[in-house]
């Protein structure tokens, strides 16, 4: 169900929810409401911990947060700031950042670049399980819609 005022394009510096509050768009989609822990750019994925705090997702963050969720920013973060991100369903500006030649609908990972997914399993990068892109990367790292399932954070490659 949605909630009243819950806008996923607005960021602001203090709570206007409860942190890790969800809300359900028009087009079925889910969001939950985080606090930046850093400067979130916008179509990062990010890891979400059990306290709210969201940051872009990299080999560092998510070294240690198997289980953890995973979000998109649809809009940029401050750090501090406190805004919505998509953990679930698709949708043209529902995009994630990839490496370049990502492939679609297989397994992605994180990366050394904080926000941006990769498909290349690299050692000592951690699946994203629950999140695909719906079209394959050109070839020089982009933005690509992404579909979400509850995204979390798997296992070590």
């Amino acid at each position: 169900m949605g909630r009243i005022g819950a806008n996923p394009e607005l960021r602001t510096t203090s709570a206007d929810f409860a942190l890790l509050d969800k809300h359900t768009d028009e087009d079925g989609r889910v969001w939950l409401y985080v606090q930046a822990d850093g400067v979130i750019v916008v179509n990062a994925a990010c890891v979400i911990t059990e306290a709210g705090q969201a940051a872009e997702a990299s080999l560092t963050t998510t070294a240690t947060a198997r289980g953890d969720a995973v979000g998109i920013a649809t809009a940029a973060f401050a750090d501090d700031e406190y805004g919505w991100l998509c953990v679930y369903g698709t949708g043209t500006d529902v995009l994630v950042l990839v490496a370049a030649s990502a492939a679609a609908n297989v397994p992605l990972n994180s990366t050394a670049t904080d926000g941006t997914l990769d498909d290349d399993a690299g050692v000592g990068s951690e699946t994203i399980d629950g999140l695909v892109i719906i079209t394959a990367d050109g070839g020089s790292g982009s933005a690509i819609q992404a579909e979400l399932n509850w995204p979390t954070v798997g296992a070590t490659n």
